[in-house]
């Protein structure tokens, strides 16, 4: 995916300028299931990210069914504040 989309993933200087630093990692891929981790900050909204990648996925692996993130709050575009004392979310 990093070659078909090089801005999104933060591999062009002109993406690492301004903080770009994306990337998907397979998690695990179980039959027809895959699951991916995404971390770092991307171009594109991290839905449209995980939409192109499972896109990409489905078009080199036509037996896959599903893509899904590991956890949801991965999709999430904004960082989250943690109080280190009490470990809630603050922001």
């Amino acid at each position: 995916a990093k070659e078909e989309w090089p801005d999104m993933f933060g591999i062009t200087p002109r993406a690492q300028q301004i903080g770009i630093s994306g990337s998907v990692e397979l998690v695990s891929l179980d039959g027809p299931f895959v699951t991916l981790r995404i971390e770092g900050r991307f171009w594109h909204k991290r839905r449209t990210v995980m939409g192109c990648v499972a896109s990409l996925i489905g078009q080199q692996i036509p037996e896959v069914v599903e893509v899904e993130v590991e956890d949801p709050d991965m999709l999430e575009d904004f960082d989250r504040e943690i109080d280190e004392a009490t470990g809630e979310v603050v922001y």
